[in-house]
């Protein structure tokens, strides 16, 4: 998610410049701190909720879906282009060439490749988190909710149903709530 929302936050804030901007302020980290992701309505309890919101690395993950919200095109342009540079064959052997954080999407290896490329220390790779993540989530997400390790795309559209589940739940506890306000 952060190399999809990387290059369309350069761009706008390339374009916030031309126009003279000298500052901006940002929500960044606020959907971290108050458990703002899709991903933690899934939290199965407050303590794990809790936990999930008070590690150093979410605080400076990218907000959610930025690239989703550019256009989908955006990240099928994505695919697209890794589809054209990388072959069914180096994705087979992926693995071999990389064992530790093995790329599982030939998007991902084609990102990796060009990481590896620029950064081929351990101290580099070993600031890059790995495992699985869907919506910008960490792999506690796909704990929470096993049907998103079925998706090997780490985009918002993944958590597609997420807050219609929680305006449902909402409505429902709302219904349930006595007419006259005593409970």
């Amino acid at each position: 998610m952060t190399i999809r929302a990387s290059t369309p936050m350069f761009l706008m804030s390339r374009k916030i410049k031309s126009m003279g901007v000298k500052m901006v302020l940002l929500g960044e980290g606020s959907d971290e701190i108050f458990g703002g992701y899709p991903y933690f309505h899934k939290a199965p309890n407050k303590e794990e909720f809790h936990e999930e919101t008070c590690q150093k690395h979410i605080l400076y993950r990218q907000k959610e879906q930025f690239s989703d919200g550019v256009g989908y095109s955006w990240i099928d342009g994505l695919k697209e282009h890794a589809n054209q540079q990388v072959t069914d064959g180096m994705l087979l052997h992926a693995n071999y060439v990389y064992p530790e954080n093995t790329p599982t999407t030939k998007e991902a290896y084609l990102y990796r490749t060009i990481f590896e490329k620029h950064f081929s220390k351990n101290a580099a790779r070993s600031t890059v988190p790995g495992g699985p993540s869907v919506a910008c989530s960490t792999a506690k997400a796909v704990e929470w909710d096993a049907e998103w390790s079925k998706n090997p795309d780490p985009s918002g559209r993944a958590s597609l149903g997420v807050h219609v589940a929680a305006y449902e739940a909402a409505a429902d506890a709302k219904t349930a709530e006595p007419k006259n306000g005593t409970l």
